[in-house]
């Protein structure tokens, strides 16, 4: 579930889509680690590479034709070489998943791509409206959904029972072999007060950053940039944060995600222009 980049503890920025995978057997990596339920993460979609079919990361259906996800890993990237494929749970099995072409690229004007630490956020209008409801596994997460103001994260810290990261990433990552599952996984992230993140790594954020750091150390991975933190309010789930960064080899359980409750204006804002 990851990206290259520069923090301490060779923390990685969720470029991590752009390398190769060699998509073999699978092998859960993390205790904590489990597959989802067809149907369980409706809004969830991949982000791949339109000319090689290779997976880049992930995003949520935020409106019918409109992708919310990071930026970093698509600055370079032209609309026509990117197509997002819905409802798929399982990528040996396609015959719910729809691939729909990308025909705007909006991605957060603050975002350096030097750094690629502050406003990592990005949208995605599709040139046409998916299929939508249960027949097709998939829903749109609306806008309502979003956590709006930074008051509204106290709850998840140190309430991990309330949080899910789902994510189509690897499983496995060293030097010489890279795994995808053959499923949709999810884990559940043990979100960590801010002062706690910052000690894990010198170049943390804590304005554009939540971070969770697992005991068991499941973790996020490579091409798992964009796929959300969900949290539980009120009945239902919440985006809490967008995966942007994880650590070298996934292996010491740190996850690091772009809040939203810092970005939720400008998402609605062009959210709303693009639809």
């Amino acid at each position: 579930m990851f990206r290259l980049g520069l923090l301490a503890l060779f923390l990685i920025f969720v470029s991590f889509g752009n390398g190769l995978a060699d998509e073999i057997s699978e092998r859960i990596k993390g205790p904590g680690m489990e597959n989802t339920s067809p149907g369980e993460f409706k809004f969830l979609v991949k982000l791949k590479n339109k000319n090689t079919s290779k997976l880049i990361g992930a995003g949520i259906l935020l409106k019918s034709k409109v992708v919310l996800s990071i930026g970093y890993n698509y600055m370079d990237m032209k609309p026509e070489d990117l197509v997002v494929v819905l409802g798929e749970h399982d990528r040996k099995d396609d015959s719910f998943s729809q691939t729909i072409d990308v025909d705007t690229i909006k991605v957060h004007p603050q975002l350096i791509k030097s750094l690629g630490t502050v406003a990592d956020v990005a949208l995605f209008k599709l040139s046409k409206r998916p299929k939508i409801g249960d027949s097709y596994l998939v829903e749109t997460f609306g806008l309502e959904n979003i956590i709006s103001s930074k008051n509204k994260e106290k709850e998840i810290f140190g309430n991990s029972e309330k949080c899910i990261v789902p994510g189509y990433g690897l499983t496995e990552w060293n030097e010489e072999t890279e795994k995808l599952p053959s499923k949709l996984k999810k884990f559940v992230p043990q979100v960590r007060q801010q002062n706690e993140c910052e000690k894990f790594t010198t170049d943390y954020m804590k304005q554009t950053f939540l971070c969770s750091i697992n005991d068991d150390l499941t973790a996020v991975c490579m091409y798992d940039g964009g796929t959300p933190l969900l949290c539980k309010k009120g009945g239902r789930l919440k985006l809490y944060g967008l995966t942007t960064a994880g650590t070298k080899y996934c292996s010491v359980g740190l996850s690091v995600f772009t809040r939203m409750s810092r970005y939720y204006g400008w998402i609605k804002r062009n959210a709303n222009l693009l639809k």
